[in-house]
């Protein structure tokens, strides 16, 4: 029986000349032009309306948002005309005159980068001079109305900023870059389906080269391989061009999903993204697909991905939205409780500096809260993997090479400290902070849609061995709905996270004279971790989900799969190290204090990793432990893993233990 034909939406009789003013509030898909130093604008109107957002793979349009302003959407991708008009220069990697700039000093650099770098260098030289040549072919005139790219979320504001100034706008409005929901909004133009036309993707309605997804049909276009010039492709019907594909396109939003915060049931008005963070290297959210893109998924209307906002790649352009200004989002400033008169300091007692033997229990409480510390003693263990550890089933080259490449020291730690028996847990960040960030908690904030969706595609039974990819924060709430997690780790959490913590803690528990609460190090986590032991686990040398929170269906030294259960737990759900600490593999990765940098090598005495961080690493710190997602491989003792400080780890993975003791 023949598939029945999906029908193209009907498209609204819209404007093709508006001479209104721009406040106003036309039909949608009404076009209205604007001259911006010598060189032609035009945008599309966008009504306030209501539209069911977000991936349509995980429910019918599951985020209910209401947009109570009009705005004008640029009908195309800023071009590199727009841009070099405003600017002054044309940055796009998709530009002849760009080949011709290109000087010897500047070639030789490249040719340098390639010898050094790339694995098949002859490949990479055949491949570029291929695209240059590609390139250089181009008509010059042609390119001016080629979307720019290249060009970071900080060029395209400012891009907006330059013409706001040299346009004449209604007080009060600006040019700016949409925010993502808008962008969503202008995308869908009132359609509901993954893409504008309907539920298939065409090769022939967008500027793409997807090797995922269903194969090119002979009637099909060849990829272009580069980017396209815009209106090339037919627009969607609010009469909006390449909103699927030819650039990935900066909007306004910080990363992380644009309805966090909206009730159970997914609504949420005039959604700006998350609050501004304190991260260092700020990842900002960008739409629609690339020209490059593998997957048809990244063409759809509700997909989203992140970028650092300072990249520059080809694959990257923007378009400006035309109305009221958009509002950072702030959290409320939040009053620490160290800041507050009534709040007393709690002193420890000095018997916590004795040496008592290794394992040894001691605790207090705050707020009615326990904290429980056991003791490792000063001590000189290994370092590092064995070369047991390599497992018998890869090719005994690989083995050899891996063997070779393994770094071991032996390392001397001159002084004791105390470590928490667990990670710290929900209920006592939260009775230090005010607050809980993490995915897994049963939080009002989370639509039920989500809990459902997230329980659909990546809580099934056991023995699916995919990797599961999570874009939401605190979307884990719908697995723990109902579930007291005061007593599982706290997580989604940035390094400086874990400082603020720390600074609390020292503020309203007074520590011994010279001693403080401050995390682990590398070499001090692997000794607390191992509590004396010599093998890949504290236990033993094997692993499948029995012994610790992990991916049990990827197994270690046995070939019994084990249970995985696709969350977090309470803490002590399994048993201690021989000195009583709890979940040091497994659960949740846990930041230490170094830098990240390669492991001590031959001999070292209390090392505390690199001076400071390396310029290519992003401000990385050492994570250890593995988590409830990870191999049980990852969860070996001496594995090592590391991430950006500033990354807010928004999938329940990442979280903390910390020490006490004198600090470094």
């Amino acid at each position: 029986m023949a598939k029945k034909r999906e029908k193209s939406p009907k498209r609204a009789p819209v404007v093709e000349n508006y001479d209104g003013a721009w406040d106003s509030n036309p039909a949608p898909g009404t076009r209205k032009t604007l001259e911006i130093a010598g060189v032609e604008w035009a945008f599309r109107y966008c009504p306030p309306g209501t539209f069911g957002g977000g991936d349509v793979k995980k429910g019918a349009n599951p985020y209910k948002i209401t947009l109570t302003r009009g705005f004008w959407i640029a009908e195309t991708p800023t071009t590199q005309a727009q841009y070099e008009a405003l600017i002054g220069e044309n940055p796009s990697f998709f530009s002849p005159l760009r080949i011709e700039r290109i000087t010897d000093e500047e070639r030789a650099a490249r040719e340098e980068e390639i010898a050094r770098r790339a694995w098949y260098p002859e490949k990479v030289r055949a491949e570029e001079a291929e695209e240059e040549a590609r390139i250089a072919a181009l008509d010059p005139l042609e390119t001016r109305d080629f979307p720019v790219e290249t060009v970071s979320w900080h060029d395209a504001t400012n891009c907006a900023q330059k013409a706001t100034e040299a346009a004449a706008l209604p007080d009060g409005f600006v040019l700016r870059l949409p925010t993502e929901a808008e962008w969503e909004y202008a995308c869908r133009a009132g359609t509901e389906t993954a893409f504008f036309w309907g539920t298939r993707p065409k090769r022939s309605a967008m500027n793409c080269e997807p090797t995922y997804g269903p194969e090119r049909k002979p009637s099909d276009p060849e990829p272009l391989k580069r980017t396209s010039r815009v209106r090339s492709y037919p627009p969607n019907p609010w009469g909006v061009y390449d909103a699927h594909g030819n650039v990935r396109e900066w909007v306004f939003d910080l990363d992380g999903p644009y309805w966090l915060g909206s009730n159970r049931a997914g609504e949420k008005t005039d959604p700006a993204g998350p609050p501004r963070g304190r991260r260092s290297y700020e990842r900002r959210t960008h739409r629609g697909g690339a020209w490059t893109s593998r997957f048809f998924d990244e063409f759809a209307s509700g997909y989203s991905d992140d970028a650092y906002s300072t990249e520059r790649y080809k694959t990257y352009g923007f378009r400006l939205a035309l109305g009221r200004p958009t509002a950072e989002p702030t959290k409320p400033p939040r009053v620490k409780k160290s800041e507050l008169a009534t709040t007393r300091r709690q002193k420890l007692a000095d018997d916590w500096t004795r040496s008592p033997e290794a394992g040894t229990r001691q605790t207090f409480e705050f707020d009615g809260v326990e904290f429980a510390f056991r003791f490792c003693p000063a001590g000189t263990f290994t370092m590092g993997p064995r070369p047991e550890y390599v497992r018998k089933s890869k090719p005994k080259k690989e083995r050899e090479e891996e063997i070779r490449e393994q770094r071991r020291c032996e390392v001397t730690l001159t002084r004791g400290f105390w470590t928490l028996e667990t990670p710290v847990t929900q209920a006592q960040y939260e009775t230090l902070i005010g607050e809980n960030p993490s995915f897994f908690a049963d939080s009002d904030s989370v639509p039920d849609f989500h809990a459902e969706s997230f329980a659909k595609f990546h809580m099934k039974a056991s023995g699916v061995d995919w990797v599961p990819f999570f874009h939401e924060p605190n979307g884990g709430a719908g697995v723990v709905r109902g579930v007291d997690t005061s007593e599982f780790p706290v997580e989604n959490l940035a390094f400086e996270d874990c400082l603020e913590f720390l600074a609390e803690l020292n503020a309203l528990v007074a520590p011994p004279d010279g001693w403080v609460f401050r995390l682990l190090t590398d070499a001090e986590w692997e000794y607390a971790c191992r509590a004396g032991t010599e093998t890949p686990f504290p236990w033993g040398s094997s692993l499948n989900g029995d012994k610790a929170n992990c991916r049990g269906t990827f197994q270690y030294g046995t070939r019994e799969k084990g249970p995985w259960l696709r969350r977090t737990t309470q803490v002590r759900s399994y048993p201690p190290n021989p000195w009583g600490l709890y979940d040091m593999n497994g659960n949740v990765w846990e930041f230490c204090s170094d830098w990240r940098g390669p492991a001590p090598e031959g001999v070292a005495t209390d090392p505390t990793g690199p001076a400071e961080q390396a310029d290519d690493c992003r401000q990385e710190r050492i994570l250890r432990g593995g988590s409830w997602e990870s191999n049980a491989e990852a969860c070996l003792s001496s594995v090592r893993s590391q991430s950006a400080s500033y990354e807010y780890f928004s999938d329940g993975k990442v979280g903390f233990r910390i020490a006490l003791g004198r600090p470094y």
